[in-house]
């Protein structure tokens, strides 16, 4: 009876352990990793700056198993397995950040890049172009993390086919590259933007940024089909036309900008450089403008996953900085009159003349150009219906100006406290200066004084 009762026990657990062994070869395959390279150009060696478990950031579940690679801005990134992009864009602490997933539910997390050049949805090959080396999010400087994880940040552990699991301080070689099939069409490839994605212009002026790449294909295409594109075919912003097409496209397309290097043909591996010829108008405000996201295109056939988006950095040529103000302090009446003053340095480029027809002037606004109920229009210094007060001077580039305005209450003005907003504008040109620039003005009930009756 004893010896039937171990025999049961023993029977017992032989079946648990074989269920544990079981649950493990399960576990296990379902988070097989795919054969997984380093994630940039094939033969290029970079140093590990934080391996798995790193003190500086690689301690919670969310980095445990992550690696930091010491790689220069702009390098290009390179999907480490063929996958699905399940996330491209802006991440959090992240930054800029490309999720590339598998059968199995892991993904390949690629962080802190300075552009992405996949979308969500998108397929993606062996050593597929996925963006930039950057330093957006949480980091320091410029550097690549990459990670294994379940496709929402939490870290699993990972290998490298050709480095295994590399330590911090090891200089790593990467073997990863294309699979060998010919696309079905040429494409391009190792884009660079010699001149950056974002240059500077002053308003007036002109600027050209410089596109190349490598053509890609198993035959020559002639130089006329590969041009340079805006994509989504709509014409580029600022794109300098005045010597007609832009420039030399044989598409003949506003959108289009032809190989300047290119006669005849590109062979395979030959390099193609396109120009692109911007000019900004004189009356452009400062701001950062997006002229357009570009990419290579096989005219008629395939267009180059790659995006370049490219903006313009305007300065104006005219700016405003407010230095000083004053303001009424003491309640006002209907009918009670004072002074209020802005002091103002051009900090632009082109001179404020007091006088003509590019005049600037101190303008009401909100809604523009409107009546006031404040400024004293029997005063000489206020000007016209849209009312303005005229300048005293001409102000040359790094000059400062003080503005007088005089103030009478109309006296419809019922009791109670006014915002009354102006802002420079150089007429027929552009508005300058702070879009915030106002006077509060108090009004009081008139005192009234009773006669007794005689």
């Amino acid at each position: 009876m004893i010896g039937a009762f171990f025999r049961f026990i023993l029977w017992i657990v032989i079946w648990m352990v074989g269920l544990a062994v079981l649950f493990t070869l399960l576990v296990s395959d379902a988070h097989a990793q795919p054969t997984t390279y380093l994630p940039w150009d094939y033969g290029r060696t970079y140093r590990v700056t934080q391996g798995n478990g790193g003190g500086w950031s690689h301690y919670d579940r969310y980095n445990r198993y992550g690696w930091d690679f010491a790689i220069p801005a702009g390098t290009p990134v390179r999907s480490s397995a063929p996958g699905t992009v399940r996330r491209a864009g802006w991440d959090g602490g992240w930054g800029i950040a490309v999720v590339v997933c598998y059968a199995d539910g892991t993904c390949s997390r690629y962080a802190h890049l300075s552009a992405e050049y996949v979308s969500a949805g998108q397929r993606v090959g062996q050593a597929a172009p996925l963006g930039r080396v950057g330093s957006t999010g949480n980091s320091t400087g410029a550097h690549l993390h990459y990670q294994l994880d379940n496709g929402w940040g939490i870290s699993l552990p990972s290998r490298f086919t050709e480095a295994g699991v590399p330590y911090a301080g090891q200089a790593v070689t990467s073997r990863n590259r294309p699979a060998p099939p010919v696309p079905q069409y040429p494409t391009f490839s190792s884009i660079d933007v010699h001149s950056s994605n974002v240059l500077s212009v002053r308003a007036g002026g002109e600027v050209t940024a410089v596109v190349t790449a490598r053509y890609e294909g198993p035959w020559r295409i002639p130089c006329g089909d590969s041009n340079l594109a805006v994509r989504g075919d709509s014409p580029a912003r600022f794109a300098d036309y005045r010597a007609g097409w832009w420039p030399g496209s044989t598409w003949r397309r506003p959108s289009r900008v032809a190989a300047v290097n290119c006669t005849g043909y590109l062979d395979p591996g030959d390099k193609a450089r396109w120009d692109l010829q911007f000019y900004v108008p004189p009356d452009t405000v400062d701001g950062t403008y997006l002229t357009g996201i570009y990419a290579p295109v096989y005219e008629g056939k395939a267009w180059s996953p790659y995006k370049i988006p490219i903006s313009l950095q305007v300065s104006g040529a005219y700016r405003a900085e407010r230095t000083g103000q004053t303001y009424v302090r003491e309640p006002l009446v209907a009918g009670g009159t004072a002074e209020v003053s802005v002091t103002f340095q051009n900090t632009g480029w082109a001179t404020w003349y007091a006088h003509g027809r590019y005049a600037v002037h101190l303008r009401t606004i909100r809604p523009v150009d409107r009546h006031s109920a404040f400024l004293d229009l029997e005063d000489p210094r206020t000007l016209g219906d849209g009312i303005a007060v005229a300048l005293p001077k001409d102000v040359p580039p790094g000059d400062t100006v003080t503005v007088t305005l005089p103030i009478k209450v109309a006296g419809t003005v019922k009791p109670g406290t006014y915002r009354e907003y102006f802002r420079l504008l150089a007429e027929h040109k552009a508005w300058l200066g702070t879009e915030g620039l106002y006077w509060p003005f108090t009004v009081k009930s008139p005192t009234v004084t009773y006669q007794p009756a005689e």
